[in-house]
């Protein structure tokens, strides 16, 4: 997973990982192919102005 997140330009840290997996909001996801993790995206449920929720995708 680690070389995912670097392919991102992210900056992996366990301690946010944890964070962002705790958070009721947030959402992630993984794919894989033959066993090997190839891909991810993550998603917010976001409160919109009118009151509904949305949910924004992000790093697909």
């Amino acid at each position: 997973m680690e070389e995912v997140l670097i392919d991102d330009n992210m900056v992996f840290d366990i301690d946010n990982l944890k964070g962002f997996l705790n958070d009721t909001s947030s959402f992630g996801f993984i794919a894989k192919e033959n066993n090997k993790i190839i891909g991810f995206a993550y998603c917010y449920t976001l409160l919109r102005p009118d009151g509904k929720t949305m949910f924004y995708l992000h790093s697909i």
